[in-house]
C-alpha cells in the first residue's frame, strides 16, 4: 500500500513537471516567432501573482531552468520505474 502511495505522489509530481515543460515550450516558441518582450511577460506573471517580481533574467538562465525541469522529470520517471519494479517483484 505504501508503494502505491509513493507511486501516486511521483505520478502527480511528474504530471506537474510535464505541464511546466509544455508551458515553457509554448512560451519559448512564442518568443522565437515574435519580437519577444520578456520583461512584459515577467511583469504579467508578477501582476497575476504567479511569480515574485525580480530583476531581468537572461534568456540563457531561462533555458537552463527549462533544462533543469527536464532533468527532474527524468529523475522522477526513473524513481517511478524503480517503485514499479519493486512493487511487481515483491
Amino acid at each position: 500500500m505504501l508503494m502505491l502511495i509513493v507511486w501516486a505522489l511521483l505520478t502527480l509530481a511528474a504530471l506537474w513537471l510535464h505541464w511546466r515543460i509544455a508551458f515553457d515550450a509554448a512560451i519559448f516558441r512564442r518568443w522565437m516567432n515574435e519580437n519577444a518582450d520578456i520583461s512584459a511577460f515577467d511583469t504579467a506573471l508578477a501582476d497575476l501573482g504567479l511569480r515574485r517580481a525580480r530583476p531581468h533574467v537572461p534568456l540563457v538562465a531561462r533555458c537552463r531552468g527549462a533544462a533543469r525541469l527536464c532533468k527532474r522529470l527524468l529523475l522522477l520517471t526513473l524513481l517511478q520505474t524503480v517503485v514499479t519494479v519493486i512493487t511487481v517483484c515483491t
